[in-house]
C-alpha cells in the first residue's frame, strides 16, 4: 500500500484494485497511443512486484500479497514510431517563414523555431539534454554531456561532445542564463521542468506550421527535426548509418568497448557541419525530393552533342563499351557496340545493351536478339 500511495498520491488505492480486469481495463484505454500502451503497464506491474518484495516474506511463509494478475495480462508492444524527417527544402521554408504575431513578450512560436534550430544544428540533440546543460558543460566552443535517456543503460554514460556550430551561437547568447543558477540557457526561469519545456516547444512549431497553412496531421514536432538531420547526413551527406548513429549518441554493437575508449567525436563534429550547410547554405535539391519527382513522359532522347556511355552484355559478360559524343539515335549507338561483338555469340541469343546519357543522367535499357534485333 505504501508502494501504491508513493507512485499514486492516495491511500485509497487497494491491492484488491488490481485485479486482471482492472488492469486489462488500462491497457485497453491506451491502446490508441505509441509509447504508452506498453510502457504504463509495464511501470505499474513494476510498482506491484515491487510491494510483493516489500510485504511478502517467504522465508517465514509470511504472504499478505496472495494473487498476482500481471501472469494473465498481455501488454501489447509500442507501435514503430513514423519516419518523422521532412526534406531540405520544407526545413528552409519552416525557418524562413514569419512568425505568427503576437503580443507576448517571450511567444512560444519564437521559442518553438528557435530551440529547433537548437536541434537540428545540434545533431539532434534532445530538449531533455538542451534544457539539462549547465554552464561548466559548455567551454571552448563545445558542449559536454550525457544523453539522459539512455546514461543509466550504456557503460560509457552515453558521453558526447558537440561543437556549437557559428550559425546556432547567437541563440546560446540570446537564451543564455543569469547568474541566478548553474544551467547554461535560461528555459528553467519559465519551466519548471524538462516535460514542461519539451510541449511548450512543440506547441510553438505547432503554431507556425498552422500558421504555414499546413494541415493539422502534418504538423511538426521537435522529433522532425531530429529525423531530418539523420536522413538528410544519411541521403544527402553521403554518410552512413553507424556515422550518423555515433553522431546522434545512439547506442552501440560494441557497448562494452566504447565504454573504455576515449572516442574522438571530430567526425561527428565534421558531419553536423555538412549537414548545416546542406540546408542553410546551398539550394541543393535533398534526395527524398528528387525521387518524388514525376518521371518525364516521353522516349529516350540523345543528340550528337551529348557525351554517351554505352555498353553491351551477354551472359553477364561486357561484350563491348564505349564512351563518345556523336551519336543521334539509339539505332547508331546499338550498331556501333555491335561491330565490336566476337563472333561466337549463338543465334537467337539475347544481348542487353545499356546507354547512359552523361549529360542528364538519363538511363536506357534494352535487349536485342541475334538474328532479328542485330
Amino acid at each position: 500500500l505504501q508502494h501504491m500511495e508513493r507512485y499514486f498520491g492516495t491511500t485509497q488505492v487497494k491491492f484488491a484494485q488490481l485485479t486482471s480486469i482492472n488492469v486489462n481495463k488500462w491497457v485497453a484505454t491506451l491502446s490508441g497511443t505509441a509509447r504508452a500502451k506498453e510502457m504504463y503497464p509495464i511501470c505499474i506491474r513494476q510498482i506491484f512486484r515491487a510491494a510483493i518484495d516489500e510485504l511478502n516474506d517467504y522465508d517465514n511463509g509470511i504472504i499478505r500479497v496472495k494473487t498476482n494478475p500481471w501472469g494473465k495480462v498481455k501488454i501489447p508492444a509500442a507501435d514503430r514510431p513514423d519516419k518523422k524527417a521532412i526534406t531540405a527544402e520544407a526545413c528552409r521554408a519552416f525557418f524562413a517563414t514569419p512568425l505568427p504575431e503576437t503580443r507576448m513578450v517571450d511567444p512560444l512560436p519564437e521559442l518553438g523555431r528557435d530551440v529547433a534550430m537548437m536541434v537540428l544544428c545540434l545533431a539532434g540533440m534532445n530538449t531533455v539534454d538542451i534544457f539539462n546543460l549547465r554552464k561548466q558543460d559548455y567551454h571552448g566552443g563545445i558542449i559536454h554531456y550525457k544523453r539522459a535517456k539512455t546514461t543509466k543503460l550504456r557503460t560509457d554514460d552515453a558521453y558526447i561532445e558537440m561543437r556549437v556550430p557559428e550559425v546556432i551561437k547567437p541563440l546560446f547568447e540570446k537564451y543564455r542564463a543569469g547568474d541566478h543558477t548553474d544551467r547554461l540557457f535560461r528555459f528553467c526561469d519559465r519551466f519548471s521542468t524538462s516535460d514542461s519545456f519539451g510541449s511548450n516547444v512543440n506547441t510553438g512549431i505547432k503554431q507556425i506550421c498552422k500558421s504555414m497553412g499546413m494541415p493539422k496531421e502534418r504538423w511538426y514536432c521537435v522529433y522532425t527535426f531530429r529525423h531530418t538531420w539523420a536522413t538528410t547526413a544519411q541521403n544527402d551527406c553521403a554518410a552512413t548509418i553507424a556515422e550518423v548513429g555515433f553522431a546522434m549518441n545512439h547506442s552501440h554493437r560494441q557497448s562494452v568497448t566504447r565504454g573504455y575508449v576515449i572516442p574522438d567525436f571530430t567526425p561527428a563534429w565534421e558531419l553536423n557541419e555538412k549537414v548545416i550547410d546542406f540546408i542553410f547554405f546551398s539550394d541543393a535539391t535533398s534526395r527524398r525530393m528528387e525521387r518524388e519527382k514525376p518521371e518525364e513522359e516521353g522516349l529516350f532522347r540523345i543528340s550528337p552533342k551529348m557525351l554517351i556511355r554505352a555498353a553491351a552484355f551477354f551472359q553477364g559478360r561486357c561484350l563491348a563499351n564505349f564512351e563518345d559524343i556523336g551519336y543521334s539515335n539509339i539505332e547508331e549507338v546499338t550498331k556501333a557496340l555491335v561491330n565490336q561483338f566476337p563472333a561466337d555469340i549463338p543465334d537467337r541469343s539475347m544481348v542487353q545493351f545499356k546507354i547512359v546519357n552523361l549529360d542528364n543522367g538519363k538511363v536506357h535499357v534494352y535487349e536485342h536478339q541475334k538474328g532479328k534485333g542485330f
